[in-house]
């Protein structure tokens, strides 16, 4: 019995020291698999040559950084980079913003 109540000792020890590890390491993806991204506008009519800035908010709000890859679906029509979407040739196109698996986009119209 002795025996059994020192291995007792050590219980939470053990314990302390496996959730230590179980939180070391790797990303913390909780917010990004939770949250959603949106984006400053839905639709928008830019000239060419024009540009307007895009932004985007994670939510829920995390008190780091959430980075956002931005793309055009069509650059020969409008370009972005880091939101900025310049109108290049009259048409239609879509900006998508990502982060992991999240995006938002927005239809933008070059007269």
């Amino acid at each position: 019995m002795e025996n059994v109540k020192k291995k007792m000792k050590f219980l939470p020890l053990l314990f302390a020291a496996c959730c230590a590890f179980a939180s070391c390491g790797g990303t913390d993806s909780g917010a990004e698999e939770n949250g959603r991204l949106y984006i400053s506008h839905t639709t928008l009519t830019v000239g060419v040559g024009e540009s307007i800035q895009l932004t985007t908010t994670y939510t829920p709000v995390t008190d780091r950084a959430i980075p956002v890859d931005w793309r055009s679906a069509d650059s020969a029509i409008a370009t972005v980079v880091n939101g900025l979407v310049t109108g290049v040739a009259p048409g239609k196109t879509l900006i998508i913003a990502q982060t992991g698996e999240k995006s938002a986009s927005c239809k933008i119209v070059v007269k």
